[in-house]
């Protein structure tokens, strides 16, 4: 037997705070009828309601999919399909009604996934990615893999949404079985931009520790954490609003939710480092070996972004050079970082 927990955020890009508009990604997650259903959705920026749109069509599919499960895993791609986009077209049009807009401002892309028993069922449409955390039992490791890439339309910067005429074309499915599988995450294409790499198709680091976090603690320090990290790095590397959503398979009751007071330094090597900050400075000094604070800030901004940007984690850094090659040595001599 196994547990879930999702793990999730959204958060507003520098673009939409200066011009004071409203966050266009939403993350929702639902659960009914031994089903739990996470959906994420990027509204198009272009577009008036995108913002409702996205909210509309997250809680709906999440409805949707914990209702019809067990007949949509069986059924045919196209019936599958069919369901899901006239009743996400149902509700939108409605909410067009209302506001006297046209459908199009609604507009966003959307991604999903369902879990009931031994089965998953996902979706996809426009851009933004699905990746799945894969158990490798020769090497006891587990490896995170792209499920879903993002589907652009004829140019560059355009991608399909769930309002589109064509939108059946472009939802993509995908189901199995969740044997091998211990995560699935989801992100927006802002948040694609520090955490995936996509010349080498590859997830970035932060991506595995965010799933030890969910191994290790509650789901309320998880997101706390996702939220610190999202506000402070990730959207000062982009423009765009962010969201990711995290699901992660745990063994039935191996979660042990500890005390930041009772954790051992060994065990604070495996905590949520934005959580750190509830430990009073003078305990950090000692489990980080700092002579004062100004040296204890510095090595944890040197701890961050080596453990979420790896290999680029210079560019992400303000200081010289030799300060941080100072600490990066420091930090693993001391365990911190390998």
């Amino acid at each position: 037997m196994y547990t879930i927990q999702i793990s999730k955020c959204f958060i507003k890009g520098r673009i939409h705070k200066l011009n004071d508009m409203p966050c266009q990604d939403r993350v929702a997650v639902y659960s009914n009828n031994n089903v739990i259903a996470m959906s994420l959705a990027d509204g198009a920026g272009s577009c008036k309601y995108s913002d409702i749109g996205a909210e509309i069509v997250t809680l709906e599919i999440n409805k949707l999919l914990t209702k019809k499960f067990d007949i949509f895993f069986k059924s045919d791609g196209n019936n599958i399909r069919q369901q899901i986009i006239e009743t996400l077209h149902d509700k939108l049009k409605l909410e067009a009604q209302k506001r006297q807009t046209q459908l199009k401002e609604l507009s966003s892309t959307l991604l999903f996934i369902a879990i009931k028993a031994n089965n998953f069922l996902s979706g996809h449409i426009g851009d933004g990615l699905i990746g799945v955390q894969i158990k490798n039992a020769d090497i006891k490791q587990e490896d995170i893999h792209v499920l879903s890439y993002p589907e652009r339309g004829e140019y560059a910067n355009v991608t399909y949404f769930t309002t589109g005429v064509d939108v059946m074309k472009h939802l993509r499915l995908y189901r199995g079985n969740i044997n091998d599988k211990s995560g699935f995450v989801m992100m927006s294409d802002g948040a694609m931009e520090c955490l995936f790499n996509k010349k080498e198709k590859r997830f970035a680091q932060a991506i595995g520790i965010f799933f030890e976090w969910m191994e290790n603690y509650s789901e309320e320090v998880v997101n706390n954490a996702l939220e610190e990290n999202f506000s402070k790095l990730i959207v000062e590397k982009t423009t765009d609003d962010c969201s990711i959503g995290l699901l992660k398979i745990l063994k039935k009751n191996n979660k042990k939710h500890k005390a930041i007071s009772e954790l051992s330094t060994e065990q604070l090597k495996k905590f949520p480092l934005e959580k750190l900050n509830c430990i009073p400075a003078y305990q950090l000094k000692y489990h980080l070996k700092c002579k004062n604070k100004r040296a204890l800030n510095n090595r944890l901004e040197v701890l961050k972004a080596i453990r979420m940007y790896g290999e680029d984690y210079k560019k992400h850094l303000k200081f010289r050079h030799k300060k941080i090659e100072n600490h990066k040595k420091s930090l693993i001599k001391l365990g911190w970082i390998n």
